[in-house]
């Protein structure tokens, strides 16, 4: 058995889920948005033994009969309808959050995660994957996370141009009056003399700066076990992709399947191993004189859509790892 957390909207997880169906592989979604809501979970442990029982529609699943869980999109619990006071709400969400986090603890420890939640969470810390990315010899940007405007100042001297990023999320919810919009920021390209204009409002919010690297094109790199698939964006051939591909423009931004130097795949594989990880999305830039630079791992980004442009098999390399995880060892 295969556990998917997930949600049913995610395109990502219906694609996996139709591959291992033609695999004939017997596999269960579960969306915490459904907990407690929906479905059920009980743990008991006595001094004679333990076990985890999972209720998800019509289906009651023994937690031992689990080989794998494709720790994809898991979303939030949700408390029942009917429940209308915001604090009772909140303490629901709370204590069905804590008892979910706990399912890695109390599966068997024979049960392969793709990816743990604990190592996902670490490895999501832009400052520390550059730590790890720079330990391995990876080649980064020069880089500052602060909130101080005195350190920015200091570290703008000896740079012409900088990119600017968010820490953790890149977009900002609104509430409107007409539901709900969200802000989402991009890598934004500047001139650090321009910048330095800006710094007092530093100290309200840290950010990272790094020096602007140019680009002769983008990739990214999907690790998959010890599977590595790479992709080369050609940003640079659109005028809305240049500073950050995420802006979209596929139409005119060739996707290609790209094989990576030796030693450059070797990293890829040793940085997603050391952070505890079995599957990683690293963006990586070539620069013009050939030079390749680590620029972030998101330990559960998106691939599907390089998968549409490239032919690249990665929803069937996520298959068979959670159908034979001892394939693959940290």
């Amino acid at each position: 058995m295969i556990f998917v957390l997930s949600n049913p909207d995610d395109a990502h997880c219906q694609y996996v889920s139709e591959i291992l169906t033609r695999k004939g592989v017997c596999h269960l979604l579960f969306d915490f948005s459904t907990y407690p809501k929906k479905s059920s979970i009980s743990f008991e442990v006595s001094v004679d033994s333990n076990f985890v029982r999972l209720s998800v529609g019509q289906n009651l699943i023994d937690c031992r009969d689990v080989k794998s869980v494709w720790n994809r999109r898991k979303g939030a619990p949700s408390p029942p309808i009917g429940v209308n006071s915001q604090n009772v709400r909140e303490y629901i969400t709370r204590e069905s959050q804590f008892f979910l986090d706990s399912l890695p603890q109390i599966l068997s420890p024979s049960v392969f995660w793709l990816s743990d939640p604990d190592a996902i969470g670490v490895a999501s810390r832009k400052s520390y994957q550059l730590l790890v990315a720079k330990s391995i010899g990876f080649n980064i940007p020069k880089t500052l996370i602060t909130n101080s405007a005195q350190a920015a100042y200091k570290f703008l001297d000896d740079l012409d141009e900088v990119a600017l990023k968010t820490i953790c999320m890149p977009s900002i919810e609104f509430q409107e009056h007409n539901g709900v919009d969200s802000l989402i920021m991009y890598t934004k390209r500047m001139d650090a003399d321009n910048l330095q204009g800006m710094l007092k409002q530093l100290q309200n919010c840290p950010t990272i700066i790094q020096e602007y690297v140019p680009k002769k094109f983008e990739i990214r790199i999907t690790v998959v076990g010890d599977k590595v698939f790479a992709c080369a964006i050609f940003s640079q051939k659109s005028e809305r992709t240049r500073e950050d591909w995420r802006h979209y423009d596929l139409a005119n931004t060739p996707h290609e399947s790209f094989e990576l130097p030796v030693e450059i795949e070797e990293k890829c594989r040793t940085l997603v191993r050391q952070l505890g990880l079995a599957f990683g999305c690293i963006d990586v830039i070539v620069t013009p004189q050939n030079n390749y630079v680590f620029l972030e791992i998101n330990p559960n980004g998106q691939w599907l859509w390089i998968e549409r442009l490239t032919g690249l098999p990665i929803g069937e390399a996520i298959a068979e790892l959670l159908v034979a995880p001892e394939q693959y060892h940290f």
